[in-house]
């Protein structure tokens, strides 16, 4: 069983899906990786490990994540971004777990988000398990795109798991996943620090179906395709723990 963390991202002219994937053996020492690394952020930069992160608020510099009013964390962005990066390569560090990431043209979330279990369903029946979708409870109802799979060889169990971002540290995990693999495809002018994020701390992680890559490093430049897959062949990579 691989237990798949959700979110989105995008905007009226993109929409995509990243699901960070940990399989459920191993789930506690996933989770013990993640935790010991919220404990450092604390202990280094003052934010409590039940603080909610919030990719795009993260990044923007909002919010008052340490409660010293006059930490690093709280005035400095670049800061932040080293924050980020440091989550990303914590999380390439989790034995096992695996990220796949699809994106549209458009702002047709289910669309994608079909798109992004057809996908789920493509690899966890190569790995012969079956898988369970947790997302943000405060996301929309996406119960009626699960029960589209043909029950009689569907590998994804239930209805989405509707779970809190807040108090969900893997789907906490998934927003800053979501977010660096969307500005990786969309390559936004004023997101331009970002773009290689995604690659460079998760591209071994990474669940790859096909040669479609991002566009150049030009940000005028658009995906030749509507649908994107991160990844560059039809194999699947792991870091080893």
């Amino acid at each position: 069983m691989v237990l798949f963390y959700v979110d989105d991202s995008g905007d009226e002219h993109m929409t995509t899906f990243t699901a960070i994937g940990v399989p459920a053996g191993r789930w506690n020492e996933g989770l013990a990786c993640w935790l010991g690394w919220r404990r450092r952020l604390h202990d280094d930069y003052g934010v409590d490990v039940d603080y909610r992160l919030h990719a795009n608020e993260w990044v923007a510099g909002r919010g008052r994540p340490a409660k010293d009013a006059h930490a690093l964390v709280n005035r400095n962005k670049p800061a932040r971004w080293q924050i980020y990066v440091a989550a990303l390569d914590a999380l390439a560090k989790i034995p096992g777990l695996v990220v796949l990431t699809v994106a549209q043209a458009g702002s047709d979330r289910a669309a994608a988000y079909r798109e992004l279990i057809r996908r789920i369903e493509r690899f966890i029946a190569k790995e012969r398990t079956h898988a369970l979708v947790i997302v943000d409870g405060d996301g929309p109802d996406l119960r009626t795109l699960h029960r589209e799979l043909d029950l009689s060889s569907r590998r994804i169990v239930e209805d989405p798991w509707k779970r809190d971002a807040r108090e969900n540290q893997w789907l906490q995990a998934a927003d800053f996943v979501a977010y660096a693999a969307y500005q990786h495809i969309a390559r936004r002018p004023d997101r331009g620090f970002m773009w290689h994020w995604y690659e460079r701390c998760l591209g071994d992680c990474v669940i790859c179906e096909n040669a479609e890559g991002p566009p150049e490093d030009d940000p005028s430049e658009s995906p030749s395709k509507t649908e994107y897959v991160a990844g560059t062949d039809d194999s699947t990579k792991r870091l080893q723990g």
